[in-house]
Formats: C-alpha cells, structure tokens, sequence
C-alpha cells in the first residue's frame, strides 16, 4: 500500500509508569528524542513472530555466554515479558531493574495449593 516512507517501525515503553504518556509506535521512522546512538538493522527471519537471528548477548557490555554461536529472537511489542533461560533473564532483570514480578505471580497462586 506504500503509506508510510520507509519500511520500517519502531516503539518506545515509557519506563516512568506514573506519566500520563505510556509510549509510543512510530510507522515509518523513529523518533530521535527516544534513543541514543546508532540502530542496527536485521532481516525477519519468520514474519509470523517477527523474528530475526542475534548474536551474542551483553549486559553492561559483558558477555552472558548466551547465544555466542548465535540464535534466533522475537520482539514482540505487544508484551514486556522477556522469556530465555533463568539465569540470563535474572541477570537481564537485575540490569534494567525489574523485579521478575510474573514469576512472583506464579509462586502467589500455586502456593494457594500448598506444597506441591
């Protein structure tokens, strides 16, 4: 349809929960007041989940050992839930903040049941 000029989207998650302004998606380019440096571009690899391959992966620009041979990704703008082994997810928690609250929700509701 060719409404937009560039093939290409981006969104930005607004991290102050109390503003009234929670985000934004931007079709057609991005908006510099919402990034710093440059962005990297990478081909889907399956379109259905808007996947793409990556490579290593860095935490305060140290390596994790997760992915080095290299593995595939999904962004998924319509969640904040980042799912991959615990140990890398806690280590990703830990760097942005997060309290790693769905895992907490899961042990609130099965403890409902007693020790299983």
């Amino acid at each position: 349809q060719r409404l937009v000029s560039k093939p290409i989207f981006s969104f930005w998650l607004n991290r102050k929960a109390n503003e009234s302004n929670g985000g934004e998606l931007v079709f057609g380019g991005m908006d510099p007041n919402h990034y710093k440096g440059k962005h990297t571009y990478v081909p889907i690899t399956h379109k259905g989940y808007w996947q793409f391959d990556m490579g290593e992966f860095f935490i305060d620009g140290k390596t994790t050992g997760f992915c080095s041979s290299g593995c595939a990704a999904i962004a998924d703008s319509g969640t904040s839930l980042i799912v991959g082994p615990l140990g890398v997810i806690a280590e990703i928690n830990q760097a942005i903040g997060a309290s790693g609250s769905m895992n907490q929700e899961c042990k609130a509701i099965v403890s409902q049941y007693g020790d299983l």
